[in-house]
């Protein structure tokens, strides 16, 4: 009976003495609780144990105790998802589910997980090369399923709780690496959104008419302006300033999120800002205020409510639309690069306002970075040329000036 009988993780036996009888007694955790199971015999002991862990309410949480951790972080995150009636995880718990994919941590059943093995979880990804910013977003996803299983009384107590997020000094800040256009395929890329349909290259409309339609205006709009892609298909015309009959500003508040409704049908909306940071007010540049005014008069009767961006028949646009158009252009551009997104779009903007002199600091503010010192780190290598540059000027100086 005895090697037949499953039992997760271990226990303690002794004996103990009633009214002259001798009984065998097993002490084991399950969970949050202790259980004690006695008897005449070690065979009425282990037969007893069976019994418990054959109850399936109680075989359910042993089950969970035995499920690797990178299993269990990724039923966690659906379930988050579903609270907050999303279709998927936001990109930060789906980077750490990768993580922790082929990590000790991810392998280890979720029982077995200790402080130790969450420590080395961190410093192991420090040694990667992550950023420190990464591996605490990480590890704050990390510990917010363990406590959901001490919440639902698997887990007695969370073993992140005796573990600190990495400090500064504790982790190696690898040099960010700016994924952005070179000047000349920017410009190749502005041309060919103009590009109009002809009786020898017609893609989608009649000759005269624009090959891309809006996307490629929100292409151009992003490199003028320097939004994410969500911020920019958010925008509603409540959110553009209007100073002496100019669009002169934006004003940042939201983001276009995909996600589900209360149906659970796939659905758009507009969601917070990546940070808090991230509300900001942006200045337009005549291309940009062209771009606004050309959907103005596409859309006349829009109301202020209205997305900017949509499109002909009047619904709002997907970013992974977007991007194929931005692939398109890329490639009959004829661009040396060919594979970029349209988030390298911003990085383009900041890069571009960079070399030409712009202060760290406004742009800091444009793009609305957390902090300046976000900025010098992106476009550290930008910011030693100009630096450079500068320092050119000096030679210029004659010594007896």
């Amino acid at each position: 009976m005895a090697k037949n009988i499953t039992v997760y993780g271990t226990g303690s036996w002794d004996t103990f003495t009633q009214k002259g009888i001798e009984y065998f007694r097993f002490r084991k955790s399950y969970g949050t609780e202790t259980k004690c199971f006695t008897g005449r015999t070690k065979k009425d002991v282990l037969e007893k144990i069976k019994k418990f862990e054959d109850n399936p309410q109680n075989r359910n949480q042993l089950a969970t105790l035995k499920v690797p951790f990178a299993k269990y972080a990724n039923e966690c995150a659906l379930e988050f998802a579903r609270i907050r009636r999303v279709a998927t995880p936001p990109s930060g718990q789906r980077s750490a589910l990768l993580h922790l994919q082929d990590s000790l941590l991810g392998k280890t059943q979720l029982g077995s997980v200790n402080p130790a093995i969450l420590s080395d979880f961190l410093f192991s990804m420090s040694k990667n090369g992550y950023a420190r910013k990464t591996i605490n977003e990480d590890f704050s996803f990390i510990k917010r399923c363990l406590q959901c299983a001490v919440d639902k009384k698997i887990l007695s107590s969370n073993p992140a709780d005796k573990v600190a997020p990495l400090r500064e000094d504790e982790v190696e800040k690898p040099t960010k690496v700016v994924s952005s256009l070179e000047l000349d395929d920017i410009q190749k890329l502005l041309a060919e959104a103009k590009r109009l349909n002809t009786e020898e290259f017609r893609i989608n409309g009649e000759p005269g008419t624009p090959v891309y339609g809006v996307n490629a205006d929100i292409v151009c709009f992003l490199f003028y302006t320097g939004l994410r892609i969500g911020e920019c298909l958010a925008l509603t015309w409540e959110d553009i300033e209007i100073t002496d009959g100019q669009m002169s500003f934006l004003k940042i508040t939201t983001s276009l999120k995909e996600g589900e409704d209360e149906e659970g049908n796939y659905t758009l909306y507009r969601g917070t800002t990546k940070t808090q940071s991230s509300k900001r007010i942006v200045s337009l540049c005549k291309q940009a205020q062209e771009i606004l005014q050309k959907q103005k008069e596409a859309h006349p009767s829009s109301k202020s409510t209205d997305f900017v961006f949509v499109s002909n028949e009047n619904t709002p646009i997907y970013r992974r639309n977007v991007n194929r158009t931005l692939q398109s252009m890329l490639k009959r551009a004829q661009c040396k690069n060919q594979t970029a997104t349209v988030h390298w779009l911003r990085h383009s903007y900041g890069s571009y306002l960079i070399s030409n002199g712009a202060d760290v600091y406004a742009v800091s503010k444009l793009m609305g970075h957390s902090s300046i010192k976000v900025t010098e780190n992106v476009y550290l290598d930008l910011l030693s040329k100009s630096s450079q540059k500068t320092s050119d000027i000096f030679e210029k100086l004659s010594p007896g000036a």
